[in-house]
């Protein structure tokens, strides 16, 4: 199935729950066709010198979402920690409290950002 139509699926349910915000993480080629489909207020993060990263610095103009692209797992907490700051702060998902744990402290059952394998 293409990660793109599930990330539909995702966005109109989250739209029915007044959810506004998308984070996606990639670095395949499979993951380019969801970050297509992203808006101009999600966030899409392609791991750079990979094929998602490399395809949409190919023609960076089809893709609406902003792009922080990052290459080492620091670099990843420290953007993906930020979006989510910035996601909460603007009040995207009042339930959520805003903590910022470490990537090697993230647990299984605490995943922020769901993945689509």
């Amino acid at each position: 199935m293409c990660k793109g139509m599930i990330l539909e699926h995702i966005q109109v349910e989250a739209d029915e729950k007044g959810k506004k915000t998308f984070i996606y993480l990639g670095d395949g080629g499979g993951d380019y066709c969801p970050s297509l489909r992203l808006r101009k207020d999600d966030q899409v993060m392609p791991r750079k010198g990979f094929p998602l990263w490399d395809r949409i610095q190919s023609n960076p103009s089809l893709v609406q979402a902003n792009v922080h692209e990052w290459s080492s797992a620091e670099e990843l907490e420290r953007i993906l920690t930020h979006l989510i700051s910035g996601v909460l702060i603007d009040g995207d998902n009042p339930n959520c409290t805003s903590s910022s744990p470490s990537l090697t402290e993230t647990s299984a059952q605490n995943t922020i950002v769901p993945t689509v394998e």
